[in-house]
């Protein structure tokens, strides 16, 4: 590794795809994204809202090596504000990239059990209703 740096925005898309690579093997996502061919893309760009939030609010580290992001912390401190509403969210964009068929299953919602914002306004935490 060469070395740790704070992020900045232009590392946005490096980031999606060290967080997509981490996560391809977590069934959740498998489920949310079960093509093979977009799972990547599609993670990345769920989880991109979120990194925006924490580079507005919190603290986002990158790992460089040969000039390449591989390696990603992200967190926001006891006491950050809330992040912007003008920032993209989470929720908005995993309502996106599923589409209704996938939010609902029979008459309940499916994806609204994949968490709820956290009191303090957590970026890292999604409620999808149909």
């Amino acid at each position: 590794m060469d070395e740790v740096r704070a992020a900045c925005s232009t590392d946005l898309p490096a980031i999606g795809a060290v967080l997509a690579r981490a996560c391809d093997a977590n069934p959740l996502i498998r489920w949310v994204f079960p093509d093979d061919q977009t799972r990547a893309s599609s993670t990345a760009a769920w989880l991109a809202p979120s990194i925006a939030q924490y580079l507005a609010v919190g603290v986002v580290h990158v790992a460089v090596a040969d000039a390449a992001v591989v390696g990603v912390a992200a967190w926001r401190p006891v006491g950050a504000r809330v992040a912007p509403a003008s920032l993209p969210s989470p929720a908005d964009a995993l309502r996106r990239l599923v589409g209704p068929a996938r939010r609902t299953l029979g008459d309940g919602p499916v994806l609204a059990l994949m968490a709820r914002p956290g009191q303090d306004g957590s970026a890292n935490q999604t409620t999808v209703s149909p």
